[in-house]
């Protein structure tokens, strides 16, 4: 027996040529279609509405399937749309099986993430293909509501001091309403499509509406956006209001979850504060420490080659299954000599194991690197030299998002301690202020007490500890009587 296979794709939103090449619909596993077959102006009774449901490329009728008959299906139309609904019905006689439908589709007013395609409907006609033995019917779908594009300003921080470059933050779109034929919904949340940075609506075709919006860049501020689309067409409403702010990064100030800086001297915390500013200027190794490090094995600039203008220290420990103090591993073995003998990364890092007490140069901010490299050797579960060093990074990473111009949360080296040691005095008692731990320091001379972990091994025993104004120890790794804390840095 032979099935009947479908062969869907989708077209594109008409509009300006920018539009068509970053707005495309693909199909996901577990996405469904509905499908009619009409003949002689009737609907076929076993194929009313049926469900196909998209895996791994191939769409998979549910419930009994229908057996291909070529001769009696080159006589049918085939329809088909998209989202899936059980109670949806075609008018087989109309021109347009699917007018009703349309008119009387209703889109919610949250269009956020998965909701976006439940309301994006699309339809489609067409044939089985005319081969003896094909049993295929191909669907190009056709988008049947408007599409909204608006493009936000650019929120641009230019700072006063010498050598930073501008900051630059997207602006997040504020509260939204729509209103057409007369009513009004209030509460609207779009789609924010991540890889063009722009937000989605969808409207009704062929009916007028204005969408008013607010956001915040250095003020609040509005717009309103008015028109009308036809059915499958879309229009792109960029938003030209650059927003600039003058300001002077210093050690201290407060580093927002939305990537926004607050002077350290407002008069009042942030409520989104992750963190306070511990070093003002580019991090970057290769910037840093030109003859020592290259742009090949900086791995900072690599992967953020646009976070050069500092660094900022978590307001908090890193706390696993309640336990804050741990040991650095389970067992004894180097994390970060592996990509030395590999072919592919063997000039794309810089090495992490130092020893600072035999003389050798601490070579900059290289806490990115060794986290990398901790990160990287235990997924490839090379060793357990590293397992609670990577699970409290992990975990930070998953409990305290970044803003959207910042590095990933990493466990800083011993030089990137030593730095926010020189400005211990500044940045605990902000810390204090935003409703974060202050640093503790030890000044004891021996191994153990309060100190912080860092990302530098010594050898495959040993991991480098940091004390504050204590300075630098070497800790057995997988010793818990030598029990650390994990505080996380990033770089934006």
């Amino acid at each position: 027996m032979i099935r009947l296979e479908l062969d869907v794709t989708s077209a594109d939103y008409t509009g300006t040529r920018a539009t068509n090449n970053a707005y495309k619909t693909t199909f996901a596993d577990g996405d469904a279609v509905g499908v009619f077959a009409v003949r002689n102006g009737q609907i076929v009774e076993n194929i009313n509405n049926r469900k196909f449901i998209y895996n791994e490329g191939v769409w998979d009728v549910e419930g009994e399937v229908i057996e291909y008959k070529g001769t009696e299906f080159r006589r049918m139309q085939f329809y088909a749309y998209y989202p899936y609904q059980e109670e949806i019905a075609i008018d087989p006689t109309a021109e347009e099986p699917f007018d009703a439908i349309i008119k009387g589709w209703k889109i919610d007013a949250d269009l956020s993430g998965a909701n976006y395609t439940r309301n994006d409907l699309m339809t489609s006609e067409g044939e089985a293909e005319g081969q003896r033995l094909q049993g295929k019917v191909k669907f190009v779908m056709q988008h049947r509501m408007g599409l909204v594009v608006i493009a936000m300003p650019r929120l641009v921080y230019t700072f006063t001091n010498l050598g930073i470059a501008d900051y630059t933050l997207p602006v997040t779109i504020g509260g939204l309403s729509i209103t057409a034929n007369g009513e009004t919904s209030s509460d609207v949340k779009p789609y924010h499509d991540t890889a063009t940075d722009t937000y989605m609506i969808l409207v009704k075709p062929d009916v007028e509406f204005t969408i008013a919006g607010t956001y915040t860049g250095a003020k609040e501020m509005e717009y309103t956006a008015a028109g009308t689309l036809a059915r499958g067409a879309s229009r792109k409403y960029s938003i030209k209001d650059e927003t600039t702010i003058t300001h002077t990064l210093a050690i201290g100030d407060y580093y927002c979850a939305s990537g926004k800086i607050v002077s350290k001297d407002a008069p009042e915390v942030p409520e989104d504060c992750i963190g306070i500013v511990c070093y003002a200027g580019n991090p970057q190794p290769s910037v840093t420490h030109p003859d020592l490090h290259t742009e090949t094995n900086d791995a900072l600039r690599r992967d953020y080659p646009d976070c050069n203008h500092g660094l900022v220290i978590a307001l908090n420990n890193s706390i696993v299954d309640g336990i804050e103090r741990n040991k650095f591993a389970n067992g004894k073995s180097f994390f970060g000599t592996w990509f030395m003998t590999d072919e592919e990364w063997q000039d794309k890092f810089v090495k992490n194991v130092w020893q600072f007490d035999k003389g050798e140069k601490n070579p900059g901010f290289l806490g990115y690197n060794g986290t990398a490299l901790m990160e990287m050797s235990f997924k490839s579960g090379a060793t357990e030299g590293c397992n609670n060093g990577w699970a409290y990074t992990e975990h930070y990473r998953a409990t305290v998002p970044v803003g959207p111009a910042a590095s990933e949360w990493y466990i800083p080296c011993v030089y990137d301690m030593d730095e926010v040691t020189k400005s211990i005095n500044t940045i605990n008692p902000q810390l204090k202020l935003a409703g974060g731990q202050e640093l503790e320091s030890n000044d004891g001379s021996s191994v153990g007490g309060i100190f912080y972990w860092t990302s530098n091994e010594r050898n495959n025993e040993r991991v480098w500890t940091h004390k504050i104004n204590g300075g630098s120890e070497h800790g057995m790794r997988e010793r818990g009587s030598l029990s650390g804390y994990f505080r996380m840095m990033l770089a934006f």
